[in-house]
């Protein structure tokens, strides 16, 4: 039997999306002088003027990027310090090679823990509720129905394409996995599979199958 399950408001996703968000040490160090500059003036204006003076030099620009409103302040200071994670982060991410970024990918969906959209056990199912999908689900050979048992699915992004993620459980184990199933990135083709790494402690396993790209967290 399949069973839709409700999401939660988007007000509480965008919540748990940024207070998952942290700065590395190489911002923490820069986010410090810059606080401790303006702490000799002693002003909140200067660390305005510490921001606006590096992106002005940065981008050749007179206008400045911030300007100082005692009421606005602490608005301005969080956005500055989100655009700074996000560039970061998309340079970083820029420098990894594309079986590492999916990898990534992989892991942050995993240890998300988000809630199956539709519980139900039979792929066939799941694959007519997950209908925005451009490819139907598929059967894996890395595992067998008496071992593994499905739990649910959702949608998901992979690689800038809509994904599914299913739960599963090993039957032997107990332990709860998430499985991935994605259309296979041109870039991929003639990369060696599969491919396993460890992810902020999540081990990663990716393979081609059947035209499509096959991911396994847990």
């Amino acid at each position: 039997m399949m069973k839709k399950v409700m999401n939660k408001p988007l007000s509480s996703k965008l919540k748990s999306y940024y207070q998952e968000k942290s700065l590395d040490e190489s911002q923490l160090s820069q986010l410090e002088t810059m606080i401790n500059k303006a702490k000799e003036k002693n002003n909140p204006k200067s660390f305005v003027s510490i921001i606006n003076g590096f992106f002005g030099r940065k981008n050749n620009i007179n206008q400045p990027v911030l300007s100082f409103n005692s009421r606005m302040f602490p608005v301005g200071i969080t956005a500055v310090l989100l655009v700074l994670v996000f560039v970061t982060q998309s340079l970083f991410n820029g420098e990894l090679n594309i079986e590492n970024r999916i990898a990534n990918e992989i892991a942050y969906n995993h240890n998300k823990l988000m809630s199956p959209e539709v519980m139900s056990s039979s792929l066939s199912e799941i694959g007519e509720y997950l209908e925005k999908l451009d490819f139907s689900l598929v059967d894996s050979k890395y595992y067998s129905k008496g071992e593994w048992n499905i739990i649910g699915g959702r949608y998901c992004s992979i690689n800038g394409q809509l994904a599914a993620q299913l739960k599963i459980m090993n039957m032997k184990s107990k332990q709860v996995h998430t499985f991935y199933q994605s259309l296979l990135p041109a870039e991929l083709d003639d990369k060696p599979m599969p491919y396993e790494i460890f992810v902020d402690g999540v081990k990663v396993l990716m393979w081609k199958e059947k035209g499509l790209l096959m991911g396994l967290a847990g």
